[in-house]
């Protein structure tokens, strides 16, 4: 069995795949280049004023979370796309097998990734999400959505008790603190839950001293950022897996696959469907995820300020998404700016390679085995290397696939699934 053949490719789902893979560098440059606390506040090492703030806003509103939604649908709809094509050319049995051997390798590059290059990577969920995929294939569109969002709702039980948590905690240390007022010694209750508090005020804005020791690691050399990646990846792997990335990622692959059997990914639905489809999107999801920044922003950024609107987080990500794919959809579907859009396919094309590309880049800009940028640039400036990657990424890949048939890690990541060494030189470039 076979890869598809690149005539089989949908164009549009490409362009959107590059697009998402571009739109996920605004978020993940502040992971390769500032403190984690940084991310969600910006008063953490002054950012919280004049165009640092209004980026801050706007990647927020725009990219934080729907781009990953968008990356983790077009996961799922990959698999409709591959299961459909073999049963097209006579239903191979061998499917099942290949999408989970393709799963698996994935799972492996991913390790690879995250353990010697980047912890912030998201490979390694989509490949274990994946592997619960196939059963789902026959499902019904409408199935397909309802399975999604109900993966989706899991998330409001958990940021109900994230929410009421902190609000016991703050209770608990505004009692210890009139009791240590008293002198009186406090219950173990109150000790604990003072502590829990305390720590979360912490990891919420950390102290100067802090922040100073995280940046003086990521500027050292490899083996002591290893050490600290070491630290983190089995629990990124496992706990975080569980407790959030699962029920995120394994929803939006089933909205995926409901969207690719409805045909939305493929430009094929109406111009007026697509815009009904933006309106509800950016009308409803835009207004709330404003709200959510306005509210944080008078709060000061506390503890309380984010945790108030999560309860909103999936559906106004899921909603402005929708909104960007349907923006997308309509310039494919009137056929402008071409160039763009056909750059932005090959980007699509070679996604595996683009965002291992990213994070080569990144850590070598802002870790100390490279140029030691880390801790070093404003939240705004940060968009400037944003601008440049994405333009060499559109001009790589424009000019890689002009002669290639697939990314250089696409092109191992087939030969590996399919145990067969794929060709890689196109047909059209000449000897």
């Amino acid at each position: 069995m076979t890869p598809a053949p690149v005539t089989e490719r949908v164009s549009s789902v490409d362009a959107l795949r590059g697009m998402s893979l571009l739109g996920i560098l605004t978020m993940n440059i502040l992971g390769f280049s500032l403190p984690g606390a940084v991310t969600y506040n910006p008063t953490v090492m002054d950012g919280d004023s004049g165009v640092n703030l209004w980026t801050w806003f706007a990647v927020d509103v725009l990219f934080e979370g729907k781009m990953r939604a968008l990356f983790s649908m077009l996961f799922g709809a990959s698999m409709i796309l591959m299961t459909s094509r073999s049963e097209a050319r006579g239903g191979d049995a061998r499917i099942a097998d290949i999408w989970l051997r393709r799963c698996l390798w994935l799972m492996f590059i991913a390790s690879l990734h995250a353990w010697f290059l980047w912890d912030g990577d998201i490979l390694f969920s989509y490949a274990l999400a994946g592997l619960f995929l196939y059963p789902f294939r026959k499902l019904a569109s409408t199935g397909l959505l309802i399975a999604g969002l109900s993966a989706l709702s899991m998330q409001l039980p958990k940021a109900w008790v994230e929410y009421n948590d902190a609000r016991v905690q703050k209770l608990e240390w505004d009692i210890a603190r009139e009791v240590e007022n008293t002198k009186l010694p406090l219950t173990s209750e109150l000790q604990q839950g003072k502590e829990d508090w305390e720590e979360r005020v912490k990891a919420n804005k950390p102290a100067d001293e802090e922040l100073q020791k995280i940046v003086k690691r990521f500027r050292s050399g490899y083996g002591e950022i290893f050490r600290e990646r070491a630290a983190r990846v089995p629990g990124l792997h496992s706990l975080s897996f569980y407790t959030f990335v699962f029920a995120d990622s394994f929803g939006m692959m089933l909205i995926g696959m409901s969207l690719c059997k409805w045909e939305i990914l493929s430009a094929r639905r109406s111009a007026r469907f697509y815009i009904v489809l933006l309106l509800i999107g950016y009308g409803i999801g835009l207004p709330v995820r404003v709200a959510a920044c306005l509210n944080q922003y008078y709060a000061g950024f506390d503890v309380f300020s984010a945790l108030q609107f999560q309860f909103t987080y999936e559906i106004t990500r899921l909603l402005t998404a929708a909104g960007h794919l349907s923006v997308l959809m309509l310039v494919c579907r009137a056929g402008i700016f071409q160039k763009l859009t056909r750059a932005l396919s090959c980007v699509g094309q070679t996604a595996l390679t683009n965002y291992l590309l990213q994070s080569v880049l990144c850590t070598t800009l802002f870790y100390g085995y490279g140029f030691g940028w880390f801790g070093k640039l404003e939240r705004y400036q940060l968009y400037y290397v944003v601008g440049v990657i994405w333009l060499l990424q559109l001009v790589f890949s424009s000019l890689w696939l002009s002669r290639f048939r697939f990314g250089p890690v696409e092109w191992a990541w087939r030969s590996l699934t399919y145990w067969e060494r794929q060709p890689l030189r196109s047909k059209t470039v000449l000897s």
